[in-house]
């Protein structure tokens, strides 16, 4: 009786370790509905708004890789808005965009530290996140109130 007891024991322990293994399940989320809200704290003069198909082209983004975006940019000022929100397809896809949008960031910061402080200065204050497969550029100068947007709606 006394071995029974502990085997069911035991057997508890194991199905509770095994369900603490199974991780945190991801967010969904609507993008469009974060670039909204984004476009309401920024409210740009003329956004640009972003398709899947026009990542190819300006980021290296294969639409294959994408399983919904909402994207924007903006051409007024010296500094370039470019709001880049993606979710991949999985987690190998996710790593390729993060990859390209990395190079985006990349790309900005060597123009911008030969061009202009400020933009520099500013550039250097962006960064590329990753929320499990959603992947996220938000180079702007109002990254920080932009970013305050995005972090909520994966806050849940």
């Amino acid at each position: 009786m006394k071995q029974r007891t502990i085997a069911l024991i035991l057997s508890l322990l194991l199905a509770l370790g095994l369900t603490a293994c199974g991780g945190k399940e991801e967010v969904a989320v609507d993008l469009t509905d974060v670039r909204g809200a984004m476009l309401e704290v920024q409210a740009p003069d003329e956004p640009w708004l972003l398709e899947t198909d026009a990542l190819k082209n300006l980021y290296g983004i294969e639409a294959d890789d994408v399983q919904q975006s909402a994207s924007y940019v903006t051409m007024s000022g010296t500094f370039p808005d470019e709001i880049i929100l993606v979710q991949a397809v999985d987690e190998k896809a996710a790593e390729r965009i993060q990859s390209a949008l990395k190079a985006r960031l990349s790309e900005v910061m060597v123009q911008s530290q030969s061009y202009d402080p400020d933009n520099y200065a500013a550039a250097q204050k962006c960064t590329v996140t990753v929320n499990g497969t959603y992947v996220a550029l938000i180079l702007s100068p109002e990254q920080e109130s932009l970013r305050a947007v995005y972090d909520e709606y994966f806050a849940g």
